[in-house]
């Protein structure tokens, strides 16, 4: 499953809501017997590659329509049990 168009209105951030709603949705997709979460990010996006970090995504090489885009970064999550 790809997680997509994730978004925080500048007065909402940094309280945590973006890690709620990611781990809700790791669960929700364990419900559905989801075993991999991708998602694409921007290389000019620290902090979003900061919280994917924290939550277990690591880099994986550029997939689908983000191959030829440089400034792209594809990551993955293994979902256990």
């Amino acid at each position: 499953a790809e997680v997509k168009r994730m978004y925080v209105h500048p007065e909402w951030r940094r309280r945590g809501y973006s890690t709620q709603l990611l781990i809700a949705l790791e669960a929700w997709a364990r419900e559905l017997g989801v075993q991999r979460l991708l998602l694409e990010t921007g290389l000019g996006q620290p902090e979003a590659i900061a919280l994917y970090h924290k939550l277990g995504f690591t880099p994986i090489a550029n997939d689908g329509p983000y191959v030829s885009l440089g400034n792209s970064l594809c990551m993955a999550k293994t979902l256990v049990g």
